[in-house]
């Protein structure tokens, strides 16, 4: 008999199977609650497509910028990004921004993904981390959530190639019927 724990842990559904997971689900896409949510562990590659500085103050560092980056893996599609927050004379930045992935997943399904970011850190040499909750979906995806995590390397004044990097986390949807 296989025995099953389902937790709500900060809003999100978590289940824990003794056994194998169910036989008619794969195993990063699971059918957790009443409401038959589909549980994914997702994670791909993203690319630095344009960052436009909109407004920069020299004297205090403050900017906003607009962008797009490029999706590939679990999300195979664009975004467009504004991001606000401070450059600092040592060359890192800090701020918020706020993204829109419009993409399709390897089941077929296609839709808008919105991301509310919290903070997001640039180091001196590049180095780039976010943690963005996903806070709702369009098409396919209507009332998606989750937490994706963003690790990487930018470039933003300077445009060096290859920025990018990659991102990982858990994104939760309602089955579409």
């Amino acid at each position: 008999m296989k025995k099953s724990i389902i937790a709500v842990i900060g809003g999100i559904v978590v289940a824990a199977w003794g056994g194998l997971a169910p036989s008619n689900l794969e195993a990063n896409q699971q059918a957790l609650d009443g409401n038959e949510a589909i549980v994914t562990e997702v994670s791909g590659h993203w690319a630095s497509g344009s960052f436009n500085v909109v407004f920069l103050d020299p004297a205090t560092g403050n900017f906003a910028a607009t962008g797009e980056d490029t999706f590939t893996g679990t999300f195979t599609g664009q975004s467009s990004f504004v991001v606000t927050g401070t450059l600092y004379p040592d060359g890192s930045a800090s701020g918020f921004s706020d993204e829109i992935i419009t993409a399709t997943a390897p089941d077929g399904t296609s839709g808008t993904i919105t991301e509310a970011h919290q903070p997001f850190y640039l180091s001196a040499q590049g180095n780039f981390t976010e943690t963005s909750p996903i806070t709702s979906g369009t098409g396919d995806w209507v009332g998606s959530r989750g937490l994706l995590h963003y690790t990487g390397f930018l470039d933003p004044l300077g445009g060096s190639p290859n920025q990018g990097g990659e991102y990982h986390g858990t994104w939760i949807r309602t089955p579409t019927k």
